[in-house]
């Protein structure tokens, strides 16, 4: 389902009658405020790009528990709740570029294998932060305001490929 580019705004409970599952839902640059509620569980790409979302609560992808790709780049996310992506036990890669991000999400899924976060106002790389993403293999942190980094922010990412520092 590509919606993209659509003054939207608002999307409700969002129940489709359709007959094969949905995997993919795109509402990048809708006008979007909040996250969606009421997504089908069988959506594993998930995109909420270029909209106006500022909050991800810890309930924003409760019913969506297989998502492998959620992509919220270019919104204004300023907060982000205490185990809001940690019951997505599937996700593969989050995008969180182009926020206003002062730290790293906490509760991060052990199966994420990339975290973007470029262009954000991120600070410090605290230790331990990312111990439980132990299949992580790409940290994009460019852009930031990235003052100090804990050596112990980084221990336990024994699969870690890409780290990106650039421009701090």
């Amino acid at each position: 389902l590509v919606l993209r580019d659509n003054p939207l705004k608002t999307l409700g409970h969002l129940e489709l009658g359709v007959q094969q599952p949905l995997q993919l839902i795109d509402l990048t640059n809708c006008h979007l405020r909040h996250t969606v509620s009421g997504l089908p569980r069988t959506i594993d790409d998930l995109r909420l790009a270029e909209n106006s979302i500022k909050n991800i609560s810890r309930d924003s992808f409760q019913s969506s528990k297989h998502i492998r790709l959620l992509v919220l780049t270019s919104n204004a996310i300023d907060n982000i709740e205490d185990g809001a992506f940690e019951h997505l036990a599937q996700l593969h890669a989050l995008y969180l570029g182009g926020n206003r991000l002062t730290s790293i999400p906490s509760d991060l899924p052990r199966s994420l294998n990339a975290l973007y976060l470029a262009f954000n106002n991120i600070t410090h790389l605290h230790r331990y932060q990312l111990s439980r993403c132990t299949e992580l293999q790409h940290l994009i942190l460019s852009q930031n305001r990235i003052e100090a980094v804990d050596s112990r922010g980084l221990r336990g990412l024994e699969k870690l490929q890409t780290l990106d520092l650039s421009y701090n």
